[in-house]
């Protein structure tokens, strides 16, 4: 292989580095929750799960989300190291074939300011935001699916198995991506019991613009060898 060759390679793989390398990731491995997770209602008979093949599966919630709520919920709630600028949010999960549940997966600031939110429902709706929400209607598979959320900038972009659903402007673009909620709810009594919701991985990614510049560098350089 040419020095030119080699250098790309390289910047290749420095750039695969930078895209893999996660502020936060799990990807449920093992049969217990992690510690860093935490519970709203941390009364082990509040939901039924497990944690087994690499999959988070609720089977049940039991406890309503408050007095005479009619819906019943558990959040797992979870901080990390702040990642301020451009990121990449992504959690796989889904419903099984079932009714009346949602699941939704959102991000807050180092300051407490919504930086993005997903909110799937069974009814055949999506819920983006967080500010002024925008609620499309759809209705996905039963099974996982990949939920994104690209900051760049002041805008948080949301996707779909990488189907664009919308940009939306962010107020809070000073704040680091700081807190993320997993929540799992389903209306009570009529959907229970219930069939299970599940969860295959979730991660907080910082934008590679290190390894993009370098990988621009050393393509340039590259190309300057070869004229």
């Amino acid at each position: 292989m040419n020095r030119s060759l080699s250098m790309v390679a390289i910047a290749v793989v420095l750039f695969g580095a930078a895209e893999s390398r996660a502020q936060f990731f799990d990807d449920f491995d093992g049969d217990e929750l992690a510690p860093h997770w935490q519970t709203w209602w941390p009364d082990p008979e509040a939901w039924d799960y497990q944690v087994s093949g690499g999959l988070l599966t609720v089977n049940s919630l039991n406890l309503p989300s408050s007095f005479g709520s009619p819906t019943n919920y558990q959040y797992l709630d979870t901080f990390i190291s702040p990642v301020f600028g451009d990121f990449t949010a992504i959690a796989v999960m889904g419903l099984t074939a079932g009714s009346h549940r949602s699941i939704s997966m959102r991000l807050s600031g180092s300051q407490g300011g919504g930086l993005g939110e997903f909110n799937y429902l069974e009814s055949g709706a999506v819920v983006i935001g967080p500010g002024p929400t925008t609620v499309l209607p759809m209705a996905l598979d039963p099974g996982l699916h990949e939920f994104k959320m690209v900051r760049t900038g002041a805008q948080i972009s949301y996707f779909i198995d990488n189907a664009l659903l919308g940009t939306l402007a962010n107020g809070n673009v000073d704040q680091g991506a700081y807190w993320l909620r997993l929540r799992f709810e389903v209306d009570h009594p009529a959907g229970l019991p219930m069939a299970p919701i599940i969860v295959d991985r979730v991660s907080v990614v910082p934008a590679p613009a290190h390894a993009l510049l370098v990988l621009s560098a050393l393509v340039g350089c590259a190309r300057r060898r070869r004229n």
